[in-house]
């Protein structure tokens, strides 16, 4: 038998003098724990196969008997307990010791599922059946909905992943010569500006607040983001339109028919209704009204956009001007707020008076004329200060991309208008393939609003 080392004879002595000081110190209930313990350790250690199983089964049925007889209070208070505890476990584990207990857990369920007969399988999915109905007739149509939403995104992405052919499309460095767009080796040269013959003006860079928000460089970036639909929604001046076609039965999806289009109501609210969209902008208590109406954003973020559009948006400014002017002037009650449907007004007519320092809109009015109420063109987007109802906005209108997404279009540039096709030979796809291209040095919102430019 070869000699032992003096290092472990250290070792086991420095270890039996620790056990022997811990035994010392030990109360009458930790001793007789401690027993027990070893006590069933030296017994696994002995036993064979048959009392395993034999041990096993007791445990099982002493298990099973402790939870037929716990009230549902402990009940939850154990199943609370054990929760917290796997939330502990899985939060202190590695990747690794992840993927290896998710490979234990698959491994044993296969095996577990291969060994179970005919009737215990049929006994298993009728319960899992069983729990199923029981949760589908529990949930909310909300809960319902993100569930039916999420199962069909999972077997799109499955057959994406399946179909999937990888396709390398290389570096997007060829440049137009005329109006310096990125493109790819493959794509057409025309694609950006038909070789120079569409020219547009280029967009100012967002204000800062909102840049930096699209840029994910402010604090409330992720959130932003997230919902920019909902915080366009709360801030944009139009609503949307559309026929929809009613389903028999419930419905998870509502289905359109036709075209959508966008409308556009008075600027301020009848007596005792509340305030939406464009009105919202010139009613007391702003930031309430839009938080009434949207639920789950932040109100101080919020707060923040709507002061960026108070401040640069030429149709907030403009149709504000116009609310105060026709609110203090009782002879202008009945007049009307037009906004010209090809450009910003460039000349002064003798019955419109364009207001000072914007030149989005102008006030039609009767007043004194002999041959009655001077028409406007049929396109133009008419607005009384109360009453009306509510108007379409033609898509040929400028303002129908600027009064909806005024995250996307800040300062209220025009949108596409039907002049641009007649003057210049600009169509509509020709004016947004211009529009979403990448130029170097250049900042392109329309690029950075993800689901809100989808």
């Amino acid at each position: 038998m070869p000699k032992r080392g003096r290092g472990s004879l250290s070792r086991s002595t420095r270890a039996a003098s620790d056990a022997k000081k811990r035994r010392a110190s030990e109360t009458p209930d930790e001793r007789a724990a401690r027993v027990e313990r070893e006590r069933q350790h030296r017994a696994e250690r002995a036993e064979g196969e048959v009392e395993r199983q034999n041990r096993l089964e007791s445990n099982r049925m002493r298990t099973a008997g402790s939870r037929e007889a716990e009230g549902e209070v402990q009940r939850q208070h154990r199943l609370e307990c054990n929760r917290l505890r796997l939330a502990e476990s899985r939060d202190a584990e590695g990747e690794v010791e992840r993927q290896n207990r998710l490979d234990h857990d698959r491994l044993r369920a296969v095996e577990s599922r291969e060994a179970e007969e005919e009737a215990v399988h049929l006994h298993r999915l009728e319960a899992q059946r069983q729990r199923q109905v029981q949760y589908r007739a529990a949930e909310s149509a909300e809960d319902h909905d993100r569930r039916v939403h999420a199962q069909a995104e999972w077997r799109r992405d499955r057959l994406l992943e399946l179909a999937h052919q990888p396709h390398v499309l290389g570096r997007m460095d060829r440049q137009c010569p005329h109006c310096s767009a990125l493109r790819w080796t493959d794509e057409p040269a025309s694609i950006c500006c038909h070789a120079g013959k569409t020219v547009l003006e280029q967009r100012r860079d967002p204000p800062d607040v909102l840049k930096r928000l699209l840029t994910g460089e402010h604090p409330f970036s992720s959130q932003f983001l997230k919902d920019i639909r909902k915080y366009n929604g709360a801030l944009h001046m139009t609503s949307l339109g559309s026929r929809q076609r009613e389903q028999p039965g419930w419905n998870p999806s509502f289905i359109l028919h036709g075209q959508m289009h966008h409308r556009i109501g008075s600027l301020l609210p009848d007596p005792g209704d509340a305030a939406r969209f464009c009105q919202v902008f010139f009613v007391d208590q702003e930031l309430q009204n839009r938080l009434q109406w949207t639920a789950g954003l932040n109100d101080t973020l919020l707060q923040e956009l709507q002061a960026v559009l108070h401040d640069c948006n030429s149709y907030v400014r403009s149709l504000k001007s116009a609310v105060d002017l026709l609110r203090s002037d009782p002879q202008l009650q009945s007049a009307r707020v037009v906004i010209n449907p090809d450009a910003r007004p460039s000349g002064e007519h003798v019955r419109r008076f364009n207001l000072p320092e914007c030149s989005e809109v102008g006030i039609l009015t009767d007043l004194g004329d002999a041959d009655g109420v001077v028409q406007a063109q049929w396109r133009s987007v008419v607005l009384r200060l109360r009453g009306g109802g509510l108007q379409e906005i033609s898509e040929t209108h400028r303002s129908y991309d600027p009064l909806e997404y005024v995250l996307l279009l800040p300062y209220g540039e025009d949108g596409w208008h039907i002049g641009l096709k007649k003057d210049r030979g600009i169509t509509m796809m020709k004016y947004y393939a211009y529009l979403i291209q990448v130029r170097p040095g250049q900042f392109n919102s329309l690029l950075y609003g993800r689901r809100l430019f989808q």
